[in-house]
């Protein structure tokens, strides 16, 4: 049945069809976004993309990953948190380390497909396809760590990591919201049938944006002042964070290039002199809010960021052809009144030895149940268990 695994530096090297009917609607994957980083990220521009395929694309897994001096930080700022520098400088980082995580958005870039009835192909393809992975990471006496994998997505992937000793613990939680209406004003419907009141006090909100002089625009990547967003989103970047997003100056200019029309930038204020932007990154029906900007320094209208980030691309998915639209973790309970679901992600690591993953696995059980512990009212509320 199988082709083989294709394993590439470069995503221009593999075959676009097959790559595009094995990663689904994975934003992550996206072939646009992933030759755009390989430029802008300079952080992790070394780069390696697997592609497994039957004939058809039938059963088919795509996978992305970096080597960087930094690939460590998702599993060292969940286990330390805002200790995480010190525990890294005494020793005690995860490091070094292949990830399969994110440039931009909230998927995981590990994904497999297949018919319904084909699972113990997709099985075996998912394997087969880890296997390359491990192997690619002992050649460099790697561990491997993989970001964002929501059972819901890909069912199979984490019982497969699981069986080849992946230690696993939960990530933040994050959402997404169900953009199924046809019309501009099916979002407000959607959520008065389930909370009236926050229906009336998200109206509240816009109409309180517009007064105080809010004006918003959405923006095809050609039409975008894409110097302009870069610094916004950069600032905005390093003052949340107190670290730079790692990017070159022109990489909005190089997604506009790449995505085209799948990215749009959301604009407030003047076009030629924004106050802030949000990059809407979309793949088919599935969009994700992936970048923002506020320029705090300059008078803003009044709840200037939730309209900016979420009512405008909640408005639009209609428009945009989006039935789903993620909007990351932070604020959560803000978003969960404003219609939001949850999804809670997992973070899969594999040491490069026995002793390494028999310790790992051991961390990271402690470190899931307290995060099941710290999250569980959310966790009911989603009916995980």
């Amino acid at each position: 049945m199988s082709a083989g695994i294709g394993v590439a530096a470069r995503i221009a090297a593999l075959d676009a069809a097959s790559w595009d009917r094995a990663s689904g609607s994975t934003v992550a994957l996206d072939r646009g976004l992933l030759a755009a980083m390989e430029t802008a990220d300079r952080l992790a521009p070394e780069r390696r993309y697997f592609l497994h395929a039957d004939g058809e694309a039938r059963v088919a897994a795509a996978a992305s990953l970096r080597r960087s001096p930094t690939a460590a930080r998702p599993l060292d700022s969940l286990l330390y948190g805002r200790a995480a520098g010190l525990m890294c400088r005494l020793g005690g980082s995860a490091a070094p380390v292949l990830l399969l995580g994110p440039d931009l958005g909230y998927d995981a870039t590990l994904y497999g497909s297949a018919p319904p009835e084909s699972a113990a192909a997709l099985r075996a393809v998912l394997h087969e396809t880890c296997a390359a992975i491990e192997a690619e990471a002992r050649r460099e006496s790697a561990a491997v760590c993989i970001s964002r994998v929501v059972p819901q997505a890909c069912p199979l992937l984490a019982a497969v990591l699981e069986e080849r000793g992946y230690g696993w613990t939960l990530e933040r939680p994050t959402t997404w919201l169900a953009t199924d209406w046809t019309d501009a004003d099916g979002y407000f419907r959607q959520l008065a049938t389930h909370h009236p009141g926050h229906a009336r006090e998200v109206r509240r909100e816009i109409r309180r944006f517009e007064a105080s002089g809010g004006r918003l625009e959405r923006l095809p990547s050609s039409a975008v002042p894409a110097q302009a967003v870069g610094v916004l989103l950069e600032q905005h970047h390093h003052r949340k964070n107190a670290e730079s997003l790692g990017l070159t100056a022109d990489f909005v200019a190089l997604l506009g290039t790449r995505m085209r029309d799948d990215l749009q930038v959301y604009l407030l204020g003047p076009v030629d002199a924004p106050t802030g932007a949000a990059l809407l990154l979309r793949r088919g029906h599935h969009g994700c809010v992936a970048l923002v900007g506020l320029d705090r320094s300059r008078p803003l209208p009044d709840l200037a960021y939730f309209n900016l980030t979420y009512y405008g691309p909640a408005r639009d998915a209609p428009a945009l052809g989006l039935q789903r639209l993620d909007f990351g973790p932070g604020m959560v309970e803000m978003k969960l009144r404003r219609g939001c679901q949850l999804a809670h992600p997992r973070l899969f690591y594999r040491a490069p030895t026995s002793f390494g993953r028999t310790w790992r696995r051991g961390t990271l059980a402690l470190h899931r149940r307290w995060f099941a512990r710290k999250f569980r009212r959310l966790r009911d509320r989603s009916g995980e268990p």
